[in-house]
């Protein structure tokens, strides 16, 4: 029992960096700035990353919190939100085909049904 007790004493240590959570890389508030159709827009995205799937909300001037979904595979990030434009329903769809680099995103984006694409760049606050 002794012994037990001193290889307890001995190895927690050791392994409570390989048992702390990690906060997962996309986690996080990001400032979303994107071009398209000739628009400047700005937004700011509070994220979750569970695993490879990506929840959360995009709020831009409106005000609105948009829902945000996504996922992470290989080394690409998407993530898409619903919102309105002129009063019909529209889906922006970001692809980020590197991924997270030193906090930032960057890569295209895409507008349907509109049919009109841009490209973004998102910075984790």
């Amino acid at each position: 029992m002794k012994r037990l007790m001193m290889a307890t004493v001995f190895f927690l240590p050791a392994l409570l960096p390989c048992i702390a959570q990690t906060t997962p890389p996309a986690t996080g508030t990001w400032a979303v700035a994107y071009e398209v159709a000739g628009l400047s827009i700005t937004m700011s995205c509070v994220v979750t990353q569970a695993d490879a799937k990506l929840t959360g909300t995009c709020t831009g001037d409106d005000k609105v919190a948009h829902p945000l979904t996504g996922e992470v595979k290989d080394t690409s990030i998407t993530f898409k939100f619903d919102k309105t434009y002129d009063g019909s329903p529209i889906t922006d769809t970001f692809i980020a085909p590197r991924g997270l680099e030193s906090g930032k995103m960057t890569g295209t984006m895409s507008v349907a049904p509109l049919g009109v694409s841009g490209t973004f760049t998102a910075t984790k606050q």
